[in-house]
């Protein structure tokens, strides 16, 4: 932690202009003695600026700030549909990373149609691009088209999922921990019968369904897996196009039931304006009536909802810069044919926003704003 900070300064007085390029700003040794730390330590920290073509080293002189790349780098960023939300802030993350790295690059949308999005991640390799920061599909025939990728060696970096057949460089959004706090944060509040509804096909709703699971049952709570309601859908582009609309009608059953839940988890993220009108149409108030969370504000509009919906928030954003970055250094390696042993990992938490959605329960049963 303490080498990432000092690196983090560096990098952020290069890109800043405090340090110039061709400005001499030490060696390992001086940098080991300056930071009390091992020379192996700050080796592996400053290969990382190497690598983001930031430092460069001359041998015998010391470390240097690199000039500005006289050739740009372009990558392809392959997205399902730049329509989401989500995806249009990775984009903006990724091409501002670029723009400060002098990378390119170039983003592909598929429109939600997944054929066109496998097909040119088949091509890539064939193509001019040096990498490709892929957007998950969440589907089987996604996953093998990834495994070419890699059997040929073109360096690539997988956003929003890490696979469990496949060891590729992931960023991703932190779902079990997500799903834990969730959980942990419904059960401090009284909350005894929570239905979370979403694509159970999607591994990452599993992952956050797990969480929720798991706090539940730490909190001391029965878990009630009646109240799960899996809306279908076979990956991504099939779930957004063609089952969203479902979630009226469970929510409808669920608070009709003899025993209703108190609260309902959006696990996709997607799914709170739905709710919210499923709820209405009821004539049901919110939280009073029943507690309502989101995994994300995936949703465009959820901000305008009434009252302000309680949820994660992640910065999507980040998630574009972190993959632009990891990228460019699995480029380097891919150049300088460095193998890895495992491939990189970075894992985002979320934000707990708090809104008016939600709210406590007393103990027999009533909803406390």
């Amino acid at each position: 932690m303490k080498c990432l900070t000092q690196i983090n300064g560096l990098r952020h007085a290069i890109k800043t202009g405090q340090l110039e390029p061709g400005a001499m700003v030490g060696t390992e040794f001086a940098f080991s003695q300056q930071w009390e730390m091992s020379r192996n330590t700050v080796r592996r920290g400053i290969e990382r600026l190497v690598e983001e073509g930031l430092l460069e080293r001359r041998p015998g002189k010391g470390l240097f700030v690199r000039a500005p790349h006289t050739t740009t780098r372009t990558i392809q960023l392959v997205v399902p549909d730049l329509s989401w939300s989500h995806i249009v802030r990775i984009a903006r993350g990724a091409q501002s990373a670029g723009r400060e790295l002098g990378v390119q690059v170039q983003i592909y949308d598929a429109h939600g149609q997944m054929e066109w999005d496998l097909e040119v991640l088949r091509q890539l390799p064939n193509g001019p691009t040096d990498g490709a920061i892929i957007s998950s599909l969440h589907h089987h025939r996604f996953s093998e088209v990834l495994f070419e990728l890699k059997s040929v060696g073109y360096p690539f970096v997988l956003v929003d999922q890490r696979l469990q057949d496949l060891e590729v460089p992931t960023v991703e959004i932190d779902n079990y921990g997500g799903g834990y706090l969730i959980g942990r944060k419904l059960a401090e509040l009284g909350h005894r019968r929570v239905a979370f509804l979403g694509p159970m096909s999607l591994l990452v709703v599993n992952e956050r369904l797990n969480g929720f699971r798991d706090a539940t049952l730490d909190a001391g709570v029965l878990f009630d897996r009646s109240l799960i309601v899996d809306l279908g859908g076979d990956g991504l582009t099939d779930w957004i196009n063609k089952h969203l609309d479902r979630a009226v009608e469970a929510v409808v059953q669920l608070l009709r039931s003899p025993n209703p839940p108190t609260a309902i988890f959006d696990g996709p993220g997607d799914l709170a304006p739905l709710i919210y009108r499923a709820v209405q149409q009821l004539g049901l108030d919110i939280p009073k009536d029943v507690s309502i969370v989101t995994f994300d504000d995936a949703a465009t509009f959820s901000q305008f909802l009434v009252p302000q919906v309680t949820q994660l928030k992640h910065s999507w954003d980040e998630v574009g810069r972190a993959a632009l970055n990891l990228l460019l250094s699995e480029m380097n390696s891919a150049k300088r044919n460095a193998k890895r042993d495992k491939a990189e990992h970075v894992v985002l938490a979320g934000e707990w926003v708090a809104g008016a959605s939600i709210a406590s329960v007393t103990s027999n049963g009533q909803q406390v704003q």
